[in-house]
């Protein structure tokens, strides 16, 4: 099962993130490449 994706926009920049697993709160992890978070289909 895939996690769902979540969007977020600040200006310009748009920013998808995926939450996985189950705690109090969700780290953001950057990579130092940009990449596409759901894959190429």
């Amino acid at each position: 099962m895939q996690p769902r994706t979540k969007y977020a926009r600040s200006g310009a920049c748009h920013i998808a993130c995926q939450a996985v697993g189950d705690g109090p709160f969700d780290p953001v992890v950057a990579p130092g490449h940009i990449s596409n978070v759901e894959g190429a289909g």
